[in-house]
This record gives C-alpha cells, sequence and structure tokens, in this order.
C-alpha cells in the first residue's frame, strides 16, 4: 500500500527496506519485483493505494504488469478497479472469462500466490506491504484447427461433415470482403484490394476445419453492408449458425452502429446462435478510433464473443473462426442438433443455396 501523504523523512519499521520485506536473499530478489513503485507506509491516510499484478496466461512471467488502485476493504470494488487498470492487456476474445485477486504471501518454500475468499478481504488489505494479483482461467481449449486452403478437392463425394453457415455483417467499407479473401484465398491468389459487396445477394466461399476430430466445413456469406440492402438481406439470415458482427477499429461510426446491427441480427435468428463481434483492420493502429475497451465492454454487455483482427493480413483470423466454430459445434451438440448439419459433398451439390452467387474468389477454395 502506499500513502501519498507520507512525508521525506519518515522512517520504515523493517530498517529503510522499501518495499517491508526482510531479511533472507530469497526476499531481497523478490523486493525488485517492482522497483519503480513509490515506498510502502504503515500510515492509514486517505490517498492509501494497493499495488496489483496481471499476467496474461498465455504469457510468461516477462509481459506481467503492475499497477496502483485505490485501498478499499469491498473485495468487489477492488476487483472492478483492477479489471479496469489492465483491460487493455487482456487477451484479445477474453471478456467474458472468469478473473478474481490472489495475494503474495511467504510460505517455508518460497514466496508464492495464495487464493482466498472474499468475505476475508479486508483483513488481507491490512497488512503493510501487500500485493494483489489479477488473476483469470486459460483460455478454453478450443479443439478446433483449421485446414489448408483446397481441402475440399481432396473430400470423396461420400465423405461426410458437418456444414456450418456462417454470415458476416456490418457497415460498409469495414473489411469483410478483404477478412473472407484472407481466410479463403492463397496468399498469391488475394487482391489487393476489393471493391464493395454490392445488391442484395450474397458472395459465398467456404473452407474446411475439424472440431473435436470432426471435419466441418463452413460456408462463409459475404453480405452488403449498405442501408438501402439491409431490408433486401434479412431473407438471407435463414439457416445461419454462427454470424460475424465486423466494424472497422478506425471508424468508430461503423462501431457505433453495432448495436443496430445486433438487433436486426437477433430478430433474425435463433437465440442460440452465436455472434463475434470482430474489430477489423488493427494493421491500421496508428489510425485507431475504438479503443479495444469500449469494444470488449460492449460484447460482454451483450454476451458476444470478441476479437480483434487484420483481414489484410491475417492477424487473428484462424482465432476467431476457431472460437466461433467452437461455440457453433458446442451448442449444437448440447442441443442434440449436430446429427441436422451432416452433408456430403454429393447431397450439397443437390440443393441450391437461395439468393446466392458465387464467390469471386471461389475457385480457389472449393465451392
Amino acid at each position: 500500500m502506499v500513502d501519498l501523504n507520507e512525508t521525506p523523512g519518515q522512517q520504515h519499521p523493517t530498517g529503510g527496506d522499501p518495499l517491508g520485506v526482510t531479511g533472507t536473499r530469497d526476499n531481497q530478489a523478490e523486493a525488485s519485483f517492482s522497483p519503480s513503485l513509490p515506498p510502502y507506509s504503515p500510515l492509514f491516510g486517505k490517498n492509501r493505494l494497493m499495488t496489483v499484478t496481471y499476467c496474461p496466461p498465455e504469457r510468461d512471467q516477462a509481459s506481467s504488469h503492475t499497477a496502483l488502485i485505490p485501498w478499499t476493504t469491498d473485495y468487489e470494488a477492488a476487483l472492478t478497479s483492477a479489471k479496469e487498470a489492465f483491460q487493455r492487456y487482456f487477451p484479445s476474445g477474453s471478456a467474458n472469462r472468469h478473473r478474481w485477486l490472489s495475494t503474495r504471501v511467504q510460505t517455508s518454500s518460497g514466496v508464492t500466490w495464495a487464493d482466498f475468499s472474499p468475505q476475508v478481504f479486508s483483513n488481507v488489505v491490512e497488512d503493510v506491504g501487500v500485493e494483489l494479483r489479477l488473476c483469470e482461467e486459460p483460455a478454453p481449449k478450443l479443439d478446433v484447427s483449421v485446414l489448408p486452403i483446397g481441402h475440399e478437392h481432396e473430400t470423396a463425394d461420400t465423405e461426410s461433415y458437418y456444414q456450418f453457415k456462417i454470415i458476416t455483417v456490418g457497415q460498409r467499407s469495414v473489411g469483410k470482403s478483404m477478412m473472407l479473401q484472407c481466410f479463403t484465398r492463397k496468399e498469391e491468389e488475394r487482391l489487393d484490394t476489393m471493391s464493395s459487396t454490392v445488391g442484395p445477394s450474397m458472395d459465398i466461399t467456404n473452407r474446411f476445419l475439424t472440431a473435436h476430430g470432426e471435419l466441418v466445413k463452413t460456408v462463409l456469406w459475404d453480405t452488403a453492408g449498405q442501408e438501402a440492402f439491409r431490408a433486401m438481406i434479412k431473407p438471407l439470415y435463414r439457416g445461419t449458425n454462427g454470424v460475424f458482427l465486423v466494424y472497422s477499429i478506425v471508424d468508430l461510426e461503423s462501431f457505433n452502429q453495432c448495436a443496430s446491427w445486433l438487433t436486426e441480427i437477433r430478430s433474425n435468428v435463433d437465440e442460440n446462435i452465436p455472434i463475434m463481434l470482430v474489430g477489423n483492420q488493427i494493421d491500421r493502429a496508428e489510425e485507431r478510433a475504438v479503443q479495444t475497451s469500449d469494444a470488449q465492454a460492449f460484447a460482454l454487455e451483450h454476451g458476444l464473443l470478441f476479437a480483434e483482427v487484420s483481414g489484410k493480413h491475417g492477424t487473428n483470423l484462424d482465432y476467431a473462426f476457431q472460437r466461433l466454430v467452437h461455440e457453433i459445434f458446442n451448442r449444437l451438440k448440447d442441443r442434440d442438433e449436430l446429427y441436422r448439419f451432416k452433408e456430403t459433398k454429393r447431397s450439397s451439390r443437390a440443393r441450391t443455396l437461395p439468393g446466392a452467387k458465387p464467390s469471386p474468389f471461389a475457385r480457389c477454395c472449393g465451392s
């Protein structure tokens, strides 16, 4: 804890040790954990602060971050302050993860982090030099793998797979077509620029993945974002298994319109259909107009998955598709409805998708 009212000449009870740590070599090494912090103080002033650290579970300890939050005996208030302090460091798509506080303790085997009940939090923070850590559950194991582009050409007519329809919506010029192109087209065949999708029909392409060892074909529908066509594409939501709601991180208006898009989506698809909010164009980070924390808060409020990607360079793109397919597969499995989406190439060709036109890059991916 830090007292901002401490006077320069005030003595520490531990013989000058600024972190209030004594004795052993191990403890002295641990004292250098946060060397840039002001000294701890045993005084109880109105400006007392607490030290909190955070390290995303997917990274090593070198990626640890440190912050100061207001001192309080209210566990929930401290947890909220810690989350707000480290929000910008949370891994993409982790807004809904469970997080909690632990405290640093000295045991016979050395320094470690101990969990505690929120009911004893007031006792924990009364200790001089208390240090907290914001912990979080690890990322869920997706059990989803993206197969090489062109896998359909290696699939026999009678080989079965699960077929999921995924629709991509959002304002015009947010990079929806570029995102799908990057995911379904070989690098040497991608276009540097793409014209806007126009009209009430959709471009369709696909890509194969595996989920829990089962073959999955994602049929990807790219929609027009112009206001004039929004009413005309509503019937094409029929049969959707998952939705990408895309905005551009450099276009604040495209993000502001997500609430309207979400209302439309939920009025046209089943309530069990997973929706992922996607912030595209992170390759233009220097032009960022939408903060990650704002988008994460929106996703958390509305029960959405979340990811930030670069549809141009493919950054985080595989993760976004893996995460959405993971949700689609598991939700259908939990409701015992997977069997409805079993297909073969032969049975798929026997049906025509209404309102669809061939994708301009479907030839490289199979259609």
